[in-house]
């Protein structure tokens, strides 16, 4: 609450980090199939059982500045997959 000037989209952004990140967890826990059968499966638990991460963090943003989060930039996620060799 006392950090401010953070761009909305610079925000946005992050959530690439999260998502890849968590994905390559469960890859390493699970292997490569069990990992994306974990993340594909529980996205929609998570929503029912109101644990959805983005959704947090974009209400604490919004209260924080009053703006919504945008989706990650398209040419931000192009950079990101070009840098580690996609």
């Amino acid at each position: 609450m006392t950090v401010k000037g953070v761009n909305s989209q610079d925000y946005g952004n992050v959530l690439v980090f999260v998502m890849e990140g968590n994905l390559f967890a469960e890859v390493q826990i699970r292997g490569q199939a069990g990992g994306a059968l974990m993340v594909m499966t529980s996205m929609p638990i998570a929503n029912k059982m109101n644990l959805d991460a983005k959704l947090w963090r974009n209400q604490v943003f919004n209260e924080v500045y009053g703006l919504a989060v945008p989706e990650p930039a398209s040419t931000f996620v192009s950079a990101y997959h070009t840098a580690e060799g996609r």
